[in-house]
């Protein structure tokens, strides 16, 4: 199984074209296997609902500017305070750039 990310600016999980996995299948995967996955994206609610731990980059040297480790709990929904305000807090790092 591979995994394919969606078309820019579209979130990944609404990608679901053949070979593709959903972020249910992914989350699972995670469950169960407890890989190390390297994701990517510009999607703040998206990195924050898959994600353990989110690295924030500079534009040039393209060095890490933020180390932020995820601590909600799982199953993560985008209706939590704790998720809004952690997404408020990024967003606000990112505009800092």
């Amino acid at each position: 199984m591979r995994y394919r990310p969606a078309p820019a600016a579209a979130p990944v999980f609404q990608a679901c074209r053949e070979n593709d996995i959903s972020r249910s299948q992914l989350q699972e995967l995670r469950r169960q296997f407890a890989p190390t996955i390297l994701f990517v994206t510009h999607d703040v609610s998206e990195a924050l609902l898959l994600g353990d731990r989110i690295l924030l980059f500079e534009k040039n040297p393209g060095r890490i500017s933020h180390d932020i480790e995820i601590d909600l709990e799982k199953p993560r929904t985008i209706n939590n305070d704790a998720f809004l305000r952690l997404r408020t807090h990024i967003n606000e790092r990112l505009k800092d750039k």
